[in-house]
């Protein structure tokens, strides 16, 4: 048996959170166990001193995963960095999210069999819902390789899209706007588009904005194209 148990920063408090009969089982489950670690812990703003003595979200995240064969003494099996599994659990979920399919509904578009401009309309919707998709997974792509903090990735989401995209810890809601087979993947692509260019831009205060927004435009369009940098990175 295999099990799971949180560890803090400090490497002095642990928690226990179950038992699993393999280590690709146990490695499969350690985002639910985050998800609901998280769930148990405050808010950083309720008890940012940890005075009350429980734990904050933010210390949670500063632990580590462990993962230990209880058969065995030699101790850790697999050690995981809380951050880097919050990270991986919300790529995950936006990889999900933008890879299903949209139910795009033709009586929406096409009022009867002779609507040449609705079937003109349908084929342009679809044809922009599949380009959405393709910059989402581009950029992806690039978010997967990188570890964004939490307080990173909770500004993209309350910012991008009018924050019409949202993360409860375990999973992705989105409140559509007017349509959403034209709107979800929008929505991943604004989110994922925010933490890019935020992670990109200057902070340099000496460095003029112009010049900052330049040079960051100009290096999205060498690393994910001129097409997904003119949608996304303007």
């Amino acid at each position: 048996m295999f099990e799971i148990a949180w560890r803090s920063e400090d490497r002095q408090g642990s928690m226990p959170m179950g038992e699993y009969v393999s280590l690709d089982v146990a490695r499969r489950e350690l985002p639910t166990c985050q998800a609901e670690l998280l769930a148990q812990c405050l808010d950083d703003v309720e008890d940012p001193t940890g005075a009350g003595g429980l734990m904050t979200k933010a210390a949670c995240l500063k632990g580590t995963w462990v993962v230990y064969d209880t058969d065995d003494d030699k101790g850790v099996t697999l050690e995981v960095e809380c951050m880097d599994t919050y990270h991986a659990t919300i790529v995950g979920a936006l990889t999900a999210f933008a890879e299903q399919r949209p139910g795009l509904e033709p009586g929406n578009s096409i009022s009867h069999w002779s609507d040449g401009a609705g079937r003109k309309a349908y084929r342009s919707e679809s044809r922009a819902i599949t380009r959405d998709l393709h910059d989402a997974r581009v950029m992806l792509g690039q978010v997967a390789w990188k570890t964004y903090t939490a307080a990173q990735w909770e500004y993209a989401l309350s910012t991008a899209f009018s924050g019409r995209l949202s993360w409860d810890g375990s999973n992705l809601e989105y409140c559509t706007g007017q349509y959403w087979p034209t709107e979800y993947r929008k929505a991943v692509c604004a989110v994922l588009s925010l933490l890019l260019w935020r992670d990109r831009i200057s902070d340099d205060a000496a460095v003029p904005y112009e010049k900052r927004d330049r040079e960051a435009v100009a290096y999205w369009q060498r690393v994910v194209g001129r097409g997904v940098a003119s949608r996304w990175f303007r």
